[in-house]
């Protein structure tokens, strides 16, 4: 596999490379702008469209418009010089273990699918904190649930 910490390999980076690049890599070249959070959404999720039919890893997937949206605002924010951490523009997914509300959610078990109507405690007391502490939103963005 080539080095993905090169510049020039980057620009030409295949959608497996991409998707197999470690964090740490991957946040230097959203940082340097070398590909923009928005490419980095929508190839994650062109791969998680051919991939999770086999693998089943991916139980509930947010809405892609919504997540190439939110993946714009942060390229928008590097933009304007807001940058915002290692996980600037990140895709990533949580585990299926707590409820969160109006996403789909199975705990691992079809017997327990549901979509919880609120979130759970410590997701409730995570968005107390961010308002009392003037946080913005994760800067990550969540486009799923994993498989337990």
């Amino acid at each position: 596999m080539k080095d993905l910490g090169k510049r020039d390999v980057i620009a030409t980076a295949t959608i497996p490379d991409l998707v197999m690049m470690n964090a740490l890599d991957l946040s230097k070249a959203i940082r340097s702008k070398q590909v923009s959070c928005k490419q980095v959404m929508a190839t994650y999720l062109d791969h998680i469209e051919r991939t999770n039919i086999k693998v089943n890893a991916i139980v509930s997937l947010q809405n892609r418009d919504e997540l190439l949206k939110q993946a714009a605002e942060r390229d928008e924010q590097l933009a304007r010089g807001e940058y915002r951490g290692w996980m600037h523009g990140f895709p990533h997914a949580v585990k299926d273990a707590a409820p969160t509300k109006g996403i789909r959610t199975t705990w691992g078990s079809p017997l327990l699918d549901t979509v919880p109507q609120a979130d759970a405690i410590f997701r409730a007391a995570e968005e107390e904190w961010r308002d009392h502490h003037r946080q913005d939103q994760h800067p990550g963005i969540r486009y799923g649930f994993a498989n337990l």
